[in-house]
């Protein structure tokens, strides 16, 4: 998974592929809720903060008119991280997009909402962890 990771995260920034992540970065699991049981995934923080990368895994496919967000919760409040989708494999990488450092959420939550995207949750909650 850190290779998987590593591979992801330097190509979202436009690189070569590196071997493993350097140990500044910032790992925080996410576990599927009742909604996805197999679920898995991983927030990479870059070592400022300010950058981020969500790869998970055994996710199920939405269709079109569905897409998975990421919630960044500080303070019962939540901010939108970006959409994505997924393959047919559950698979799907997402740059993370934050008005603040990513360190500054303690937790983080995914759901199912309409393509696009919502102004908060509105569909079931899929995946979550924290810091």
């Amino acid at each position: 998974l850190v290779m998987l990771v590593a591979t992801n995260w330097t190509r979202l920034q436009g690189g070569a592929p590196a071997a493993v992540p350097p140990a500044e970065f910032s790992l925080i699991t996410l576990t599927g809720t009742e909604e996805a049981p197999d679920a898995t995934g991983v927030l990479v923080i870059s070592p400022e903060g300010t950058a981020g990368s969500l790869v998970v895994d055994g996710l199920p496919q939405t269709g079109p008119e569905r897409q998975y967000q990421l919630w960044l919760i500080r303070d019962g409040q939540r901010t939108n991280g970006g959409v994505f989708s997924v393959d047919s494999e559950g698979y799907g990488v997402l740059a993370i997009e934050a008005p603040r450092p990513l360190g500054d959420y303690p937790n983080f939550g995914i759901t199912i909402e309409p393509a696009g995207g919502s102004p908060g949750p509105t569909g079931p909650r899929v995946m979550g962890g924290e810091a």
